[in-house]
């Protein structure tokens, strides 16, 4: 069984999106809204204080990181603390505010909204001109997403139909295809599946909100090979990181938690899978 360990005691209220860069890990609490930082190596933690809502952080080409948050995309340098917005269609209104995003290989990022408990969202796609071209419609919680170059596929979950789906993907064109449902969450298992990456192997891994735990799902076959238990129930994503890529770090949430029972909720794990994941790729905006 795999062990999840205790990285940050910190009440997050609702932990997300983290990524690994240049040796640190990068995440978000949504809500308070803070970028958190926490280098292992020397065992050093940040946190900076954000100005919305923000959902999704990853490394930008030319220096600094995007933000998706609730009025738009905006580059944030940690160095200076200096948030500049960047072009955001006025005929692309945002609903409610953005959430889970991520780079395909080719860099182009692909950001979702909420429409919470109507399916009034949508996945965007945002090239390296700012274009924005609208992927997917009618979704309701734009979560997990991540590729594999290998089959030429696209993962992609919208937590409340409970389900992962798989699309062709052809990275020269950034089109998806062909949707169809790969897998659920075991059968009679609480909660639903929220932030979501790759293994080296083509193996899904997927923290399941209010589930207690992240499952390693075979996108072959739609069933989970491993689960890692969390003392927190929710779980809301995940990504591997160090030096080799063979941590995988687990954000929590603490919002509407009874902390007296749940203690380490909103919390930062790491555990060791025995598997590798991917860098994270640096958008080209």
């Amino acid at each position: 069984m795999i062990q999840a360990e205790l990285v940050w005691n910190i009440r997050s209220e609702l932990g997300e999106g983290p990524i690994w860069w240049k040796k640190s890990l990068y995440w978000l609490d949504i809500n308070a809204p803070r970028l958190h930082i926490y280098t292992p190596e020397i065992d050093n933690k940040q946190s900076f204080i954000l100005h919305e809502k923000t959902g999704t952080v990853v490394p930008r080409a030319k220096g600094g990181f995007i933000l998706a948050q609730e009025t738009g995309l905006c580059v944030f340098d940690p160095m200076t603390e200096v948030t500049e917005p960047l072009p955001w269609p006025s005929n692309r209104p945002i609903v409610n505010r953005f959430n889970d995003g991520k780079c395909d290989p080719q860099g182009r990022l692909w950001v979702g909204t909420i429409g919470r408990d109507k399916p009034i969202a949508s996945l965007y796609r945002i090239d390296s001109s700012f274009e924005v071209t609208e992927m997917l419609t009618g979704i309701r919680v734009s979560n997990g997403l991540c590729w594999d170059e290998n089959k030429g596929l696209f993962y992609y979950i919208d937590s409340p139909a409970g389900a992962i789906d798989a699309f062709d993907w052809d990275p020269d064109l950034a089109a998806i295809s062909h949707r169809r449902q790969i897998a659920r969450l075991p059968e009679g298992e609480p909660g639903v599946p929220d932030g979501m990456t790759i293994d080296r192997q083509g193996h899904l891994w997927v923290a399941v909100f209010n589930g207690s735990c992240v499952h390693c799902i075979d996108p072959d076959t739609g069933q989970s090979l491993e689960k890692i238990t969390l003392p927190v129930p929710k779980t809301t994503a995940c990504w591997f990181g160090g030096k080799n890529y063979d941590h995988l770090y687990i954000t929590t949430a603490s919002i509407q938690e009874d902390v007296d029972i749940y203690p380490l909720a909103g919390s930062l794990f790491v555990c060791r899978p025995g598997i590798c994941g991917y860098p994270v790729t640096e958008c080209s905006l």
